[in-house]
């Protein structure tokens, strides 16, 4: 099954879908975060995809490429998590606005741990390829 990428997410979207799974972006210690990721936090039909190692908004609350091996593990378990569900015929809504929030901001990952942030980006990347909706009329 797809993913899907929505703009907004809300409360009623996931009581109203229970079946469908929606991805967050979450920190190590389970911490403070943006509106998105304390709604969604702890919700049964969630995900998180676990980025950072703390829910500051500093520097220092991402992880460096010093962290690389336990973080790729981190990663691989999270995105292997969502492709498990969509193997299984679910459907994984990702927000847009997760990755430029005030707790979340693209630059900064990048800053604090470059080959972590290329390697991130490249899964995540095959993953959208490989699941998002194709586009019948050039399918055919």
């Amino acid at each position: 099954m797809p993913i899907i990428k929505q703009s907004k997410i809300d409360l009623n979207d996931l009581n109203e879908n229970p079946n469908v799974f929606f991805v967050y972006m979450e920190n190590a210690k389970k911490t403070n975060g943006d509106f998105i990721t304390k709604m969604l936090r702890d919700k049964d039909n969630t995900l998180p995809v676990t980025l950072k190692r703390s829910g500051g908004t500093e520097l220092d609350s991402y992880w460096t490429d010093k962290d690389l091996d336990f973080v790729q593990e981190t990663f691989d378990n999270d995105l292997r998590a969502i492709e498990e569900i969509l193997l299984n015929r679910g459907v994984v809504v990702f927000p847009l606005q997760m990755f430029n929030t005030e707790h979340f901001v693209e630059e900064k990952f990048s800053q604090a741990g470059k080959r972590l942030f290329n390697d991130f980006v490249v899964k995540l990347e095959m993953l959208m390829i490989r699941y998002l909706p194709k586009n019948r009329s050039r399918v055919l």
